[in-house]
């Protein structure tokens, strides 16, 4: 009634509560053996836990294992909690302490129920008991509590800094994955230009492609027309070739027409001129004959009007054989000359064969060769004065032979075949 009133500015000034103030229950887990007593006595059961055992090894060679209970869950229920204490007063091995922290109002009622990590999470706000005595001795329990709480605080601030470890690798991932992103979009674009670029490579190649397959056809036509031109006009060459040949052909059959007919003419012609100079040498051999009889006949007339003469022949002519040899000697001397004097004159062939140019038959192409031998007339001997009676004639006698000279055909392996240039 003496203090003025004063009001709490709650929540911006936090109260000061007692140390000894009921807020929350605060676990210690490395403290629970899983002994079930809390849940016993508590009169809310609004404790859970669950446990299993493990099979530890002696911690000396020779002993044998031991079972431990292992904690799985401690939960507790702080919407049936009437915060009486009694499990953290039953509680053998100091697991459960009193945390002054109240500020864990639900808006639904399932949230109270809190688990083993949020009860070891106020494990940071317990404080330490009082010393009942300033000189007395710190209590082992208080230092186990200390040593709980900081490790508790050191496991808040290892979990504070995972935490915050995390969150800077989530935000290096996310700014991570942004870059990513950013790079792969970078790349779709890129690969996007380099597709339409291909793209408009591959339509400028198809273009080009099809005018040059455009410009090949019209080539290939221009060609084909080029090549159809030039057997129409090699065409055109082969049959005038054809034509012109065939004008050769018949050129040259008329030409063989017209040489056999010269031929023939010629060889008429020939013949006729063979018989003609037979008839004249025959003539000029019967004058000659003729010529010498009557100078045989003159010369026996005078021998026989001179007596003296005759007186000189007879007186020196010889009797006997031997006169009968010499009378056969001088005969054939005689003879032979006469026939020297009328046997013709032999010419070489160039002076006495004229050749009728060689003709080809058309039937069977092969050259005839026809050649007039033409025997030269010999001059007939100026008449001479008679001689005087002092000389004696000699007269070559006269024989009825004709030595007529041979006329000669020539073959064609005498005379090569000469054809027809065309």
């Amino acid at each position: 009634m003496l203090r003025h009133t004063h009001t709490a500015e709650y929540p911006d000034v936090k109260p000061d509560l007692p140390p000894r103030s009921r807020g929350v229950i605060a676990l210690l887990a490395e403290n629970c053996t899983s002994c079930m007593l809390c849940a016993r006595e508590c009169p809310d059961w609004c404790i859970y836990i669950e446990s299993h055992k493990e099979e530890v090894p002696a911690p000396e060679t020779g002993g044998r294992p031991r079972q431990k209970n292992m904690l799985d869950r401690f939960a507790i229920d702080f919407s049936l909690c009437m915060y009486c204490g009694i499990c953290i007063e039953v509680c053998p091995f100091d697991a459960l302490f009193w945390s002054p922290e109240f500020e864990y109002a639900e808006f639904d009622i399932r949230d109270l129920l809190h688990e083993s990590d949020r009860l070891e999470g106020w494990m940071a706000s317990v404080p330490p008991p009082p010393l009942p005595d300033p000189a007395a001795v710190e209590a082992k329990e208080v230092g186990v509590a200390r040593a709980a709480a900081e490790k508790a605080i050191a496991a808040y601030e290892a979990s504070q800094a995972e935490a915050r470890e995390a969150e800077r690798a989530e935000a290096e991932r996310i700014e991570a994955e942004r870059v990513e992103a950013e790079r792969l979009e970078r790349l779709e674009a890129e690969r996007l230009d380099a597709e339409r670029a291909a793209a408009e490579g591959l339509e400028r190649l198809d273009a080009g492609r099809q005018g040059g397959q455009r410009g090949a056809a019209e080539y290939a036509e221009r060609l084909d027309a080029e090549r159809q031109g030039q057997e129409r006009a090699a065409a055109k060459h082969v049959e005038g070739l054809d034509a012109e040949r065939q004008g050769e052909e018949r050129g040259a059959a008329e030409h063989v027409e017209r040489l056999g007919a010269e031929r023939q003419g010629e060889e008429l012609a020939a013949a006729e001129d063979l018989e003609r100079l037979d008839a004249e040498r025959q003539g000029a051999q019967h004058v000659e004959a003729e010529r010498l009889k009557g100078l045989t006949a003159e010369a026996a007339r005078r021998d026989r009007s001179d007596p003296e003469n005759a007186d000189l022949e007879s007186e020196a002519e010889p009797s006997g054989p031997v006169a009968r040899g010499a009378s056969q000697e001088e005969e054939a001397g005689r003879a032979q000359k006469a026939e020297q004097q009328v046997a013709p004159e032999v010419y070489p062939p160039d002076e006495e064969t004229r050749r009728i140019p060689a003709v080809e038959d058309q039937a069977n192409d092969s050259p005839i060769a026809a050649t007039a031998v033409f025997p030269a007339v010999p001059e007939a001997e100026p008449e001479t004065a008679p001689k005087s009676t002092d000389e004696t004639a000699v007269l070559p006698p006269v024989t009825d032979t004709e030595v007529l000279p041979a006329v000669t055909e020539e073959t064609e392996e005498d005379d090569p075949p000469r054809r027809d240039a065309r």
